[in-house]
């Protein structure tokens, strides 16, 4: 089953500075994430991505991706959760440009507004 999400289009804006060994891991996690999230494999790519958050609490892959996976099952409330801690993380960090904070945050807007939609 395939999700109407394009997860892969949704992480193109992110600035990363990390060693190319553990860039290669993260990469390997926050990928697995994508093609599970685009498979419908929800409950695994949540899985993934708490392992990517554990593993990896100093990059924002683990929160982004959790809010992947939250948006993917129209868990929109939870979805903005995960897309403002990620905001929150990135705003923490220099590396990171404001134009992928923006896009991270306009995600968070869209779920919020999604979900008042609903009630």
């Amino acid at each position: 089953m395939k999700t109407s999400l394009q997860p892969h289009l949704a992480i193109e804006p992110f600035t990363r500075v990390y060693s190319a060994e553990k860039g290669d891991a993260l990469d390997e996690l926050s990928n697995s994430i994508v093609d599970l999230v685009e498979d419908g494999k929800l409950d695994k790519a949540e899985e993934v991505s708490r392992q990517l958050l554990d593993r990896y609490p100093d990059q924002v892959d683990g929160l982004f991706s959790l809010g992947m996976v939250y948006e993917a099952r129209g868990q929109n409330e939870k979805a903005a959760e995960y897309y403002r801690k990620a905001v929150d993380f990135m705003r923490s960090m220099p590396e990171f440009e404001e134009e992928a904070i923006d896009w991270v945050l306009e995600k968070a807007f869209r779920m919020e507004s999604a979900s008042f939609s609903k009630t």
